[in-house]
C-alpha cells in the first residue's frame, strides 16, 4: 500500500507540475479576478506587516480598511499559508502554495477511493480527476475555497478508516483534517464535509444495504451539484448576472 501511495503521489505531482509549469517555472502568473484584485494584495500586505515585526491585524489600504487576521479569506491562521508569508518571493511562494493544493486534493482522492476500491488504476484515475477538477481550478481566483476543498477527501478517508474504531480514536482521526479545512477559510465547505461524513456514517450504521448506499449517492450527487452551481455562479461576471 505504501508503495502504491508513493507511486500515485509522484505521478500526480508530475502531472500538476507539467500542467502548471508556465506559472511555476515560467513568467506567467495567476491574477484572474479576486486573486489579483483582492486576495493577493491582502496577503502581500500581511507579509509586509510580518516582515516589519507587526501583527497582521488590519490594513487601511483597501476601502475604508479591512481586517486581515479576522478575515478567513486571507487564511493567515492556515499553517501552509502562514509559511508562504515568510518567503522572499511572495509571487512564487503563493503560486506554489495555491497550485500544490490541487496535487493535495488529488492525493486525498486517491487515498479515499483506494480505501474502498481494490483496483489501483481506478483509484489513480480518481486522483487525476481530483488534480484537474474543474471546480478546484475554478477556485484559483479565490484560493481559500481551494484550501478547504483540498482537505475534503482527506476527511472522508479518515472517516472511513475510523468507522470501525473506538470513539476517541475516531475523533482524533477526524480532528486534524477537519481543523486544517476550517483554517483554510471556507466554513461552509466544512459544514458540507461534516454532512457527508454523517451521511456515510448513517449508511454504515444501516448495514450498508444497497438502498442505503443509493440514498447516500443521491445526496452526494446533490452536494456536488450545489457546490458546482455555486462555483459557476462565482465564476460568472457580475455584469452577466445582472443581465447587462
Amino acid at each position: 500500500m505504501k508503495r502504491e501511495v508513493g507511486i500515485a503521489a509522484g505521478a500526480l505531482l508530475a502531472l500538476c507540475l507539467a500542467l502548471w509549469a508556465p506559472v511555476l517555472f515560467g513568467d506567467e502568473a495567476l491574477f484572474y479576478r479576486d486573486y489579483g484584485a483582492y486576495w493577493f494584495p491582502l496577503r502581500a500586505t500581511a507579509a509586509a506587516q510580518v516582515a516589519a515585526g507587526e501583527a497582521p491585524l488590519w490594513t487601511p489600504h483597501m476601502g475604508l480598511g479591512v481586517p486581515l487576521l479576522a478575515n478567513p479569506a486571507v487564511s493567515i491562521c492556515y499553517p501552509p499559508a502562514a509559511l508562504a508569508l515568510l518567503a522572499d518571493d511572495l509571487v512564487a511562494s503563493h503560486h506554489w502554495l495555491v497550485l500544490l493544493h490541487l496535487w493535495w486534493l488529488g492525493v486525498g482522492m486517491f487515498l479515499w477511493t483506494r480505501a474502498v476500491v481494490a483496483r489501483f488504476d481506478a483509484t489513480l484515475l480518481a486522483g487525476i480527476a481530483g488534480t484537474v477538477a474543474s471546480t478546484a481550478i475554478g477556485y484559483l481566483h479565490n484560493p481559500f475555497y481551494l484550501f478547504s476543498l483540498a482537505w475534503l477527501p482527506w476527511v472522508l478517508w479518515q472517516h472511513h478508516r475510523a468507522l470501525d474504531r473506538e470513539p476517541l480514536w475516531r475523533g482524533a482521526c477526524l480532528a486534524w483534517p477537519l481543523a486544517m479545512s476550517l483554517l483554510g477559510g471556507d466554513a461552509q465547505g466544512v459544514v458540507v464535509t461534516v454532512g457527508l461524513c454523517a451521511l456515510f456514517g448513517f449508511a454504515k450504521a444501516m448495514g450498508g444495504s444497497q438502498k442505503t448506499f443509493a440514498v447516500a449517492r443521491c445526496f452526494g450527487a446533490l452536494g456536488v451539484g450545489v457546490i458546482g452551481a455555486a462555483c459557476l455562479a462565482a465564476a460568472t461576471p457580475s455584469d452577466a448576472r445582472a443581465g447587462e
